[in-house]
């Protein structure tokens, strides 16, 4: 439907609020015609500090530092790793707040004037910056650690997926499972042979350990007022059976 407008004047677009993969970056800018700039910020600094620049994308990446931002990746004792290794991500710059009032908070996440935002990263060998998950989204699956981000970004490339949220579910022996919710594109019903082909899908093309082995279908993800999946709540609802469940 949207192949119907002239969207000539449009420059550029912008993404923020959740991660963007390389397929939707190709997709909309393919209908639009223009580059869309990735970027990540957060509340604590006031502004988006690293960001994809126009004439220089690489989609599926945040992007390069903008001016007056300093950011590093760091192991679990602080120190900085070298390129395309995965760490936390910590920040410093021209802007930046104080927890009022919450000196457990700020002496956690505001580490030698750098903040650590709880994302985990990596910076490749030309310094744009990789989104992996955040911190407490990372599922431990036999001895695996999987970004959910890494696995949705393969689901969504199903003809039957409109939409998908994947979280880690608890699990006996092997600690968590990898759990994907699903929300399918008008024609399409839930059915064993349809979870069944989407896992073979995701098998295809990554390790089988960061595969599905549960899908439930769902008519919509819960979010935040931004846009944002709430994973935490959909671990509540999986937990006491109350996903709006389709079929």
């Amino acid at each position: 439907e949207a192949r119907h407008y002239d969207f000539s004047s449009l420059r550029v677009c912008i993404s923020a609020g959740e991660h963007l993969p390389a397929s939707l970056y190709e997709e909309v800018k393919g209908l639009f015609g223009c580059e869309v700039l990735n970027g990540l910020g957060t509340t604590e600094l006031t502004h988006i500090f690293i960001s994809n620049r126009i004439g220089a994308v690489k989609p599926g990446s945040l992007g390069l530092p903008v001016p007056s931002y300093k950011a590093k990746v760091l192991d679990d004792a602080g120190r900085e790793l070298p390129s395309n290794q995965i760490g936390h991500l910590a920040v410093k710059g021209s802007s930046g707040i104080r927890y009022w009032r919450r000196d457990d908070k700020q002496a956690k996440y505001v580490k030698h004037g750098f903040n650590y935002t709880g994302d985990l990263t990596y910076v490749d060998e030309y310094g744009f910056f990789w989104f992996v998950g955040r911190g407490d989204d990372i599922i431990k699956t036999s001895g695996y650690r999987v970004s959910p981000q890494e696995v949705e970004e393969i689901l969504v490339k199903h003809p039957a997926i409109s939409e998908v949220a994947v979280v880690g579910k608890p699990h006996p022996k092997l600690g968590q499972i990898v759990k994907a919710f699903v929300v399918l594109k008008p024609g399409f019903k839930p059915s064993v042979e349809l979870e069944r082909d989407i896992i073979s899908f995701v098998k295809a093309s990554m390790a089988p350990y960061k595969a599905p082995r549960e899908i439930e279908f769902i008519h919509e993800l819960p979010k935040t007022p931004t846009r944002k999946i709430r994973r935490k709540e959909l671990a509540v609802m999986e937990r006491h059976g109350t996903c709006s469940r389709e079929g």
